[in-house]
């Protein structure tokens, strides 16, 4: 069974590898922008507790309530993609399924997929009769589908095969508006800001909007010891992470928090 994909001109788009193995011998495509050779290091920077405290929360608290399909997307996205370093973390794809739960969402949208790891675990915390748009441009996405038939959740999931941009002002341009109960972004950060007064427009009051990656490897505090920032990418991405943390800091209609969790996790509820 085949995901319900749709390319930006609103063709459907099969998303329907065979099987687990046959995806063995056809990594995810890789983008063509540049990473600083110490990229890795970053996972280092992931966590500010020491290794042994961040390994006893995971034994503890996480990883025996994950689900057996999210532990195996994980496991296969590291192990051949080469680009395990932009999933989120095992802790914060728990995070998020609580942030689900308690929500009481049954629309949600994620931007930005990768191999759905993040999007598998927000699937998997929706009621059986919720359901989760997932909008990404790339192929990504057909990598981790075995992993949601599996799991028993790829009915719960549509895929736009388009750009964030495109799909929420396709939505908005339909006079669509609260028509979703909570959205995780983790997409192009110069975007961020564009996303949000869309999002504000399309996610209900006492609805969640939770935002990836706002401190940025720990840039945001202005020290660079790994020499991150000679990089574009890492460069324009942390101004455009700073533009989205001063716009929902003071933005009067959220209630806001962010969590030194991964790169930093931003929690935004609508309050009007």
């Amino acid at each position: 069974m085949g995901s319900h994909a749709e390319n930006g001109n609103g063709a459907k788009v099969v998303v329907e590898p065979a099987d687990l193995t046959d995806i063995e011998n056809g990594k995810p495509g890789y983008d063509k922008r540049t990473l600083p050779p110490d990229w890795k290091f970053g996972v280092k920077l992931q966590n500010v507790m020491e290794e042994s405290i961040y390994k006893y929360m995971l034994e503890t608290f996480t990883r025996h309530r994950e689900d057996q399909a999210s532990k195996e997307l994980w496991e296969r996205t590291w192990n051949l993609t080469q680009r395990g370093e932009m999933m989120t973390l095992p802790d914060q794809v728990q995070f998020l399924r609580l942030m689900v739960k308690m929500s009481g969402a049954k629309k949600a949208l994620e931007i930005g997929v990768f191999t759905g790891y993040s999007l598998l675990n927000i699937a998997l915390a929706l009621p059986s009769d919720g359901k989760v748009v997932a909008v990404d441009p790339g192929d990504d996405p057909k990598f981790g589908w075995p992993c949601f038939v599996k799991a028993g959740v790829a009915d719960k999931v549509e895929i736009k095969q388009t750009t964030g941009l495109d799909y929420l002002e396709s939505l908005i341009e339909k006079g669509e508006k609260d028509c979703f109960d909570f959205a995780f972004v983790d997409a192009d950060k110069v975007n961020y800001v564009n996303y949000h007064p869309r999002l504000m427009k399309l996610v209900r009051i006492g609805g969640v909007i939770i935002y990836d990656d706002t401190l940025w490897f720990g840039l945001v505090g202005g020290k660079d010891p790994h020499n991150l920032l000679k990089n574009d990418y890492m460069r324009t991405s942390l101004e455009g992470i700073k533009a989205i943390n001063s716009m929902v800091a003071n933005d009067p209609n959220l209630e806001v928090a962010t969590i030194f969790m991964g790169y930093g996790v931003t929690v935004c509820y609508r309050t009007a």
